[in-house]
């Protein structure tokens, strides 16, 4: 699945929150959603890995490839469930977001991304959250599995963030 991020580029971030926060959200729309969302967070981290500054967010870059690899996988074994083929297709938002963070390297990448992740990782949260409660079946059950290792991204960037402005307020 680590391949399939790199051919699939980014996707996911069109819309100012996840796509599944919109209200009436199916099970089969929540998870092709889900699936654009971990490709995206895939090629983010591959992007950390590479233009990042420090090494915590060069960690946190593999730690997003690798769990968001596993979570594209699971998440298209059930969208195959459900009948549906996993999506691959790139939103002009998404590849114009890539593109902004890919310009950037070093401490200033490092800022934005924190940024972006923190942020994505609390719009996935409300996203999966909801599902999660909604109880339509495996959808569901997916996002109440992953809730737990988006919790965790978040926390570490979180972290990450409070530990660059404690080094910059020195």
């Amino acid at each position: 699945i680590g391949a399939l991020g790199g051919s699939l580029g980014l996707a996911a971030l069109a819309l100012p929150g996840h796509p599944a926060l919109a209200k009436g959200m199916n099970a089969k729309a929540f998870v092709a959603d889900t699936i654009r969302d971990d490709v995206a967070e895939v090629q983010i981290g591959q992007l950390a890995m590479a233009n990042g500054g420090s090494a915590g967010v060069k960690d946190l870059g593999q730690t997003l490839d690798t769990d968001h690899s596993l979570a594209a996988a699971e998440a298209t074994k059930v969208a195959y469930g459900l009948g549906i083929q996993a999506p691959g297709d790139l939103t002009p938002a998404a590849q114009q977001e890539y593109d902004r963070l890919a310009k950037l390297h070093g401490p200033a990448f490092d800022r934005e991304f924190l940024r972006a992740m923190i942020a994505r990782q609390k719009r996935t949260i409300s996203a999966f959250t909801a599902e999660a409660a909604a109880q339509q079946g495996e959808a569901s059950a997916l996002a109440e599995r992953q809730l737990p290792t988006v919790r965790q991204h978040l926390q570490i960037a979180e972290n990450l963030q409070r530990e660059a402005r404690m080094r910059s307020e020195r």
